[in-house]
């Protein structure tokens, strides 16, 4: 469709501006007209739409089945219109009923009819016929099935964003209110289909609001199963008190011989079926193809000439009938497809998935989000499970390994379980056909998992240089490994990547086509009648269709407060990241939680210990402190403490020390001797300092008198040894008879926390 130049509008009405002598002539074009404009616009793609489904359904071969309508007494009926509008309506058929609507005087009719009567088919072919017989300046009719929709939501509202999705070409032309404006303005006559696929419970609310939301002037057309309406209608009292209400009747065995005589290529192979319909019209064969839609299924199943229609005779009951012909419609509409891309046994086996799918999720909408197995969530909880777990593997070992990988694994598989299960607006980003969809689906997780990764290698690789003390290398190294597994986890755990992940694994199982080629066989569906799209979503042509396939009668008996199954709108380019966001924030809280109990730990480690006689030599001990006396006992805070050590010439003291906390540091390591090392008290002498902690002997050195040694005392390289005793040895290494003194103040162990960590690291 050729691009539309926007219209200019212009507030005040000008014929004409003189500018040099010339005039020229500007055209006013205001509100009214640029709706003008868009009705055409709308107009021209659903007619093409409907021209197309009609032909997918191949109604025109050779034409419509002849389905006549009467007059009904159901409750509502009676209720409902005026005397003028009960004596307009007459006994007709399909073909008619557009003529009738124009001259019912609310233009507002009620379709009831029992399962396969062609409620569907009609307001197909009623839409159809509107929209030919359209002028310019009428309202449109736009086929809109209500599956969709629910009554907690503004039937406008939900109007204007199906018909955005039927035509987005009003957004991209007008503007996006553009739709609602022809809601609201009486520009659209909706043709409201399938008012029994609403949950039972949401009859009487659906019936009240479309009662209120569409005004006297406005055509209405609403379909339903009899039996629903009226236990509605019976239950509530609200029913649709402008529309006037008629009956599908069953078709005829005439009808249907006169169908199947015109549809048949040979008729010889039908004649049997003709003679028996004609003979006995009361029997099980007859009563099944009373059925429009088993009608259209008889034909269907039994035109290619291998098959021979009087295998129908053979069935005793209209149940056993109707489930044959359900049973072999798929196949032989495949089979006798022009394509042959796909075998009918496997077109039935996938579409017998699909079709277990919607009934497990009790909708009859079918959209790539039904794709999604369960079991990628333990998946992902595996992939993120194992992230954490060797991170802290690293760390602390094997055993804080398998608790963390325990503990975050589960965590995030209940999260984002839950994340999936109750994000009620996540529907709402699918809009346009499948491939485009995926594809925004694709950049948004893409780009999400990227600042995810991007971000947690960062992080990781300052805080592994900056905390723990890993070289910058090292450091980089394990936060590109950090960044892509929570790249991959944010991933994995996107809606996006485990539909890709469920498609592969149902289609290796053989339960779903390609990956790459989903699209065209929902689009071949399609095209040859099976499914038909409803916004984003594809249905089965009918329910019964979808019933034979899964198994399972199907009930729409679901709460009210269900998510919607397909919302058509184009939602605002912010939605569509939520579900990714909201994925990266679980993940990213969970690894901060990991963070954090490291933080925590190494924060529960003190850094310096001071230590304490245990045996030896005891030195003299100078305590001096700062008076702290709350309660009246002489108290006061340690400030430093100082041990003198006094030898004589010659002499040797050896004493060791304790840390007091070293059973709760057990397993951590020093990496230095603090305090400060000082000798005096003689001149020109000097003693040797041996230092040992644990089993490792330091390298000894001197003091001579008058020096000292700051903190650190000591230290150990990449030699750190495990929290044990300290042992000093103090050797005099002249005979001058002198007393020297050695002090040692505020002697203590500086523990290394993360020394175990670096070692693994590097």
């Amino acid at each position: 469709m050729a691009r539309r130049r926007r219209p200019i509008r212009i507030d005040q009405s000008i014929r004409g501006v003189s500018a040099g002598g010339n005039v020229r002539q500007i055209v006013r074009v205001g509100p009214e007209n640029e709706l003008d404009s868009a009705a055409g616009l709308l107009a021209e793609k659903v007619l093409a739409d409907l021209e197309n489904e009609v032909g997918c359904q191949e109604l025109n071969r050779p034409h419509p089945i002849g389905i006549r309508w009467s007059r009904t007494e159901r409750p509502g009926a009676e209720l409902g219109g005026t005397a003028a509008g009960r004596q307009t309506l007459r006994d007709g058929d399909v073909t008619q009923i557009s003529a009738l609507i124009r001259e019912l005087p609310r233009r507002q009719l009620v379709v009831l009819g029992r399962r396969g009567a062609g409620k569907s088919v009609l307001a197909l072919l009623v839409a159809r016929d509107m929209a030919r017989s359209r002028k310019p300046g009428e309202p449109v009719p736009v086929l809109l099935p209500l599956s969709s929709w629910r009554p907690r939501l503004d039937l406008h509202t939900w109007m204007a964003k199906r018909i955005l999705a039927i035509c987005p070409e009003l957004a991209t032309e007008y503007d996006r209110e553009t739709a609602a404006r022809l809601v609201e303005r009486g520009r659209v006559i909706p043709i409201l289909d399938g008012l029994d696929e609403l949950p039972r419970a949401l009859h009487a609310p659906a019936i009240e609001a479309i009662d209120k939301a569409v005004p006297d002037t406005v055509p209405l057309v609403v379909t339903c199963r009899a039996g629903d309406y009226e236990r509605a209608v019976a239950a509530s009292g609200q029913y649709l008190t402008r529309a006037e209400v008629v009956r599908l009747e069953e078709v005829k065995p005439t009808t249907a011989v006169a169908f199947l005589r015109e549809s048949a290529t040979s008729q010889d192979r039908w004649e049997p079926v003709f003679d028996h319909l004609q003979a006995e019209p009361d029997s099980p064969l007859a009563e099944a193809l009373a059925s429009p839609l088993m009608l259209y299924l008889a034909r269907t199943a039994y035109r290619p000439s291998d098959k021979n229609p009087a295998d129908l005779l053979r069935y005793e009951t209209q149940e056993a009938i109707e489930s044959h012909l359900l049973e072999n419609y798929v196949s032989a509409v495949y089979a006798e497809s022009s394509r042959r891309r796909h075998r009918p046994r496997q077109v039935r086996r996938w579409l017998e998935f699909m079709a277990r799918r919607m009934r497990d999720q009790n909708t009859v909408d079918f959209t790539w989000r039904q794709v999604i197995s369960p079991f990628t969530v333990p998946l992902f909880a595996l992939v993120y499970g194992t992230l954490c777990g060797w991170f802290w593997y690293l760390f602390f070992g094997v055993t804080a390994a398998l608790v963390t990988f325990s503990v975050t694994g589960i965590a995030s598989a209940v999260l984002v379980f839950f994340l999936r299960m109750n994000d009620r607006q996540e529907r709402d980003e699918d809009h346009g056909d499948l491939t485009s969809t995926l594809r925004r689906q694709a950049l948004a997780t893409a780009l999400v998992s990227a600042v995810g990764a991007g971000s947690t290698m960062l992080l990781a690789a300052l805080w592994l240089n900056a905390e723990v003390g890993v070289a910058p290398g090292v450091a980089w190294r394990y936060g590109v490994i950090l960044g892509l597994g929570f790249g991959s986890a944010v991933l994995l755990g996107s809606s996006w990547v485990s539909y890709v992940v469920s498609h592969v694994w149902f289609w290796l199982t053989r339960r779903l086509p390609r990956p790459w080629r989903l699209a065209d066989f929902l689009e071949e569906g399609h095209r040859l009648g099976v499914l038909r799209p409803a916004g984003p979503a594809y249905q089965f042509r009918n329910v019964r269709l979808l019933e034979q396939l899964s198994g399972t009668a199907w009930s729409p008996d679901v709460a009210e407060d269900e998510p919607q199954q397909a919302v058509a709108e184009e939602a605002p380019w912010w939605r569509r990241w939520i579900q990714p966001v909201k994925t990266m924030g679980v993940l990213l809280g969970l690894m901060m939680m990991v963070i954090a109990f490291l933080f925590l730990f190494a924060d529960s480690v003190a850094s310096q210990q001071e230590l304490s006689y245990r045996s030896g030599h005891q030195p003299a001990s100078f305590i001096r402190c700062d008076p702290y006396d709350p309660q009246g006992t002489g108290g006061c805070v340690v400030r430093d403490t100082t041990h003198t050590w006094t030898l004589q010439a010659a002499s040797t003291m050896d004493t060791v020390f304790d840390a007091p906390s070293k059973d709760r540091y057990s397993g951590l390591r020093v990496d230095a001797l603090n305090g400060i090392l000082k000798a005096d008290g003689c001149a020109g002498t000097s003693v040797q300092v041996l230092l040992t902690v644990g089993d490792l002997r330091l390298r000894p050195f001197v003091l001579r008198d008058g020096t000292s040694r700051s903190a650190p005392v000591a230290g150990f390289g990449g030699d750190s040894p495990a929290i044990g005793p300290v042992r000093i040895t103090l050797r005099r290494l002249d005979g001058r008879p002198c007393a020297l003194r050695v002090h040692w103040s505020n002697p203590g162990i500086h523990i290394d926390r993360y020394g175990d960590v670096r070692r693994r690291l590097s």
